[in-house]
């Protein structure tokens, strides 16, 4: 009977993947769905259609085993926060049978694979992707919500993942997932999984590319360009450059490296650059390093892996950023400044571009003399 095979797949991949198997012994199996064609979960339940699953060997049932249980280990049923669910799925498959593929798995047939898929990309940047590219249209007879869409994910095109049925039973999850997670890292029993749920701690808390459009256009909108004419005076004779641009220019991030900032905090700065960079795609970023002084930069291009090697721990400064974004020769489209905003802001002197400052969350509301302010979660 299939409820006993997936019972030995269990047992087996308490061996192999002690930690997903954690999780997934905390699922209630459904074995008759009728929405259903191959397996699914929802982070409360995995389900399998007894007909599909008949025709998989052994080493492909612990394949469905451990791609489920890896939706629900990267909490993908509760992080789609709107976005179209069929693309959301498409991404995380993509994640996740990358992952299983290099730890030597059977993918089942069908399988979504994407290879610019790299180990540093996350769902929410794979989705972004997808949205400007979007995945060769899938048959999707039968489905609900998401009908039509490109790309559903799962093994027929049909998608694998449903919505939580509830919030009731995230904090419960989450707690032991991690839990299993640092168990697992302890006993030396460390993966590509158990790596990106700790690193998941700090994901990225802002939609930059929401936060920084506004800015962003406008600044692009005031650049005069002769590698497009105005079109509307050629047929005149007359060849005069039109408000156009083809590289935003560059983006200054500032990171607050004083005392006061926390490794927690640091490491939640890593993912907000990360994400600035991918989602923005400026034309460079130019990360500055400040405690009570300047303590270093790293400049990055298109293309670029971005690891951020900071320095500092000293007082807090903010003025040193801005009087080295005032001497750059390079065009900057805006700065961003990561910090817990606990320094003086009013000895600055403002650049001619954009400040957006990401404020580390804090309980107060903090005022600024010059830009912005979005708050960064920790």
């Amino acid at each position: 009977m299939l409820e006993d095979r997936v019972s030995d797949i269990v047992s087996r991949m308490t061996l192999r993947e002690p930690f997903i198997a954690t999780v997934f012994t905390k699922l209630e199996r459904v074995f008759d769905d009728p929405r259903v064609t191959t397996g699914a979960t929802d982070g409360k339940r995995v389900y399998f259609n007894r007909e599909f699953c008949d025709k998989l060997d052994n080493e492909e049932l612990l394949f469905l085993c451990l791609h489920e249980g890896a939706h629900v280990v990267w909490m993908h049923m509760w992080r789609r926060d709107g976005r179209k669910p069929d693309l959301w799925n498409y991404a995380n498959d993509a994640i996740i049978n990358r992952e299983l593929i290099k730890g030597g798995y059977k993918m089942i047939k069908g399988g979504v694979l994407i290879d610019w898929v790299k180990d540093a990309m996350d769902s929410e940047h794979v989705y972004a992707k997808l949205l400007e590219d979007p995945p060769p249209q899938q048959p999707q007879s039968g489905k609900g919500e998401g009908e039509g869409q490109s790309g559903a994910g799962g093994f027929d095109g049909q998608g694998d993942l449903f919505d939580a049925p509830s919030e009731e039973g995230r904090a419960d999850m989450e707690a032991t997932i991690m839990a299993a997670a640092k168990m697992a890292k302890a006993a030396g029993s460390g993966s590509a999984f158990v790596d990106r749920v700790l690193k998941g701690e700090n994901r990225p808390s802002v939609k930059w590319s929401d936060a920084l459009r506004e800015v962003l256009n406008a600044t692009s909108r005031e650049d005069y360009s002769f590698r497009r004419f105005n079109r509307r005076l050629m047929p005149q004779g007359v060849y005069m450059p039109s408000l156009y641009s083809e590289a935003m220019g560059g983006l200054v991030i500032g990171v607050d490296t004083s005392g006061s900032v926390s490794a927690r905090e640091l490491s939640q700065i890593a993912s907000e650059v990360n994400a600035i960079f991918e989602d923005c795609r400026p034309e460079f970023v130019e990360v500055v390093y400040c405690d009570a002084q300047v303590t270093g930069t790293q400049r990055f291009n298109q293309g670029d892996t971005v690891q951020l090697n900071p320095k500092g721990g000293g007082g807090t400064a903010f003025k040193p950023v801005f009087d080295h974004v005032n001497q750059m020769a390079d065009r900057v489209a805006a700065v961003v400044y990561l910090t817990d905003l606990m320094g003086d802001v009013n000895e600055c002197t403002p650049p001619e571009c954009p400040v957006v400052w990401g404020v580390m969350h804090t309980n107060r509301t903090p005022s600024v003399p010059f830009g912005s302010v979005v708050g960064v979660h920790v």
